[in-house]
């Protein structure tokens, strides 16, 4: 058995921030970082702006400023 070390060559398609379409409460998003970041607040218009970022990474730094919802540890 081979053990994964990394989200590099044939794996890199297991990282978050691989692009795949991932649908969250109504909504597409490019991958599933873009998802969990919108995840962490219930407020919408910050909600759009992680989806329409172009990089996964962009996404993960605007999830670090979100207003994040109450029940975030119970939900994520």
């Amino acid at each position: 058995m081979n053990k994964i070390e990394g989200f590099k060559d044939e794996h890199r398609f297991l990282s978050n921030f691989w692009p795949a379409q991932v649908y969250f409460e109504g909504h597409s998003y490019p991958s599933v970082e873009h998802a969990y970041q919108a995840a962490k607040t219930n407020n919408l218009d910050q909600r759009r702006v992680i989806r329409e970022q172009v990089m996964a990474a962009h996404a993960k730094r605007l999830g670090k400023a979100v207003d994040m919802r109450e029940d975030w540890e119970e939900v994520k």
